[in-house]
């Protein structure tokens, strides 16, 4: 999801929202965790005129989230490292995946930027109502997950 979609999506979203390790993105109202000091750093001075925006230094995979959530985006890592082959490695990204279901109202929404080639489809399609792809472009899918 690009930082015009995320922050269009945000204009038309009602609720309260949350930015899980989408650091970039730009919300104009919400919460943005993020477990690395210097990129909630950035983000917050990217975010500067966007007073409604909450930061939360927070580690998503060793904290839970005491929030519940209407829309969360995402765009999680799937490597801790270089290498992105190995599944212990992708798999990173699934555990971001599962506390964002975790954090979302009944009826509340996923968005999901995910490298292609990973695997998520069938895990979000077990655990959440409706899975749609919105998007599938230069490596990446765009899905639309409603809890």
């Amino acid at each position: 999801m690009s930082i015009d979609s995320s922050q269009s999506f945000l204009q038309r979203a009602s609720g309260n929202t949350q930015d899980h390790a989408f650091s970039h993105g730009q919300p104009d109202r919400g919460d943005v965790y993020e477990a690395d000091w210097l990129a909630l750093t950035m983000c917050k001075n990217n975010l500067q005129a966007f007073p409604q925006a909450r930061f939360f230094w927070h580690d998503l995979l060793a904290e839970p989230v005491n929030e519940v959530y209407d829309h969360i985006l995402l765009n999680p890592p799937f490597h801790s490292d270089h290498r992105a082959t190995d599944r212990a490695n992708w798999e990173l990204g699934l555990h971001f995946i599962m506390r964002a279901h975790e954090s979302l109202k009944v009826g509340g929404s996923l968005w999901l930027v995910a490298n292609q080639h990973l695997p998520y489809g069938p895990w979000l399609l077990e655990h959440f109502k409706s899975v749609e792809t919105l998007s599938q472009a230069k490596g990446f899918k765009v899905y639309r997950a409603v809890r």
